[in-house]
């Protein structure tokens, strides 16, 4: 099997177990920007070691190319982080409100939110390919607001709106990477954005109910 699609196996893994570890965070008492911000700190973490493998045999440090960065650059990466937190605080705080289940049916529409936005600013459209698979998840988008609405196992509206709007910020920052990741290598962005967001999420901290956590 080619690695790419083991590697899109493993994503739609993680991202599967992504929801019930947040539901569960949230029940030992943890607020949704304290998840959000240890979520940021650990994936930096964890990228530290890969850097430092690559380094070895190569001229260049892979961190270096961040200095090729122009001002416009730096302001597009600030940009993407903003939405990756704004991303993060909206879908994490809608599990308090919807179930697990429709939370993460509702934001993995980000390439929906992705494709609309990329024909408005972009003027790029939609493959013909991708219009069936776009127009069931629509239906499906719009079947679980409707459980919501009408009180069913999806949980409130609010919730669901609050799943939508982490998946229209998710793709701002997929729009905002695009302009901001030119003359960068992906590692290095990738640690320089999930570092970003962990400074703006720690500094929602004080507003949001601090770091903390309840053991039951």
């Amino acid at each position: 099997m080619n690695p790419s699609y083991l590697l899109v196996l493993l994503g739609v893994a993680m991202v599967s177990y992504s929801g019930p570890l947040v539901k569960v965070g949230l029940n030992f008492g943890a607020n949704p920007a304290s998840i959000a911000m240890m979520r940021m700190v650990l994936s930096a973490l964890i990228l530290l070691p890969i850097m430092c493998v690559r380094r070895k045999g190569q001229s260049e440090a892979p961190i270096q190319s961040l200095r090729r960065m122009t001002v416009k650059q730096w302001l597009w990466s600030v940009a993407a982080s903003v939405c990756l937190a704004l991303h993060y605080l909206t879908w994490i705080t809608s599990l308090k409100g919807t179930s697990t289940f429709a939370s993460v049916a509702l934001v993995c529409t980000q390439p929906l939110f992705v494709a609309a936005l990329s024909g408005l600013v972009l003027k790029e459209r939609m493959p013909r390919a991708a219009v069936p698979g776009a127009a069931v998840a629509v239906v499906g988008a719009l079947l679980i607001a409707l459980n919501a609405l009408l009180g069913g196992v999806s949980g409130d509206l609010s919730g669901a709106l609050l799943a939508l709007a982490g998946a229209i910020m998710m793709a701002g920052h997929w729009l905002c990477n695009r302009y901001a990741r030119r003359t960068v290598e992906a590692l290095p962005f990738m640690l320089l954005l999930y570092s970003q967001t962990a400074v703006l999420l720690a500094l929602t901290l004080p507003f949001l109910g601090g770091f903390q956590m309840t053991w039951k």
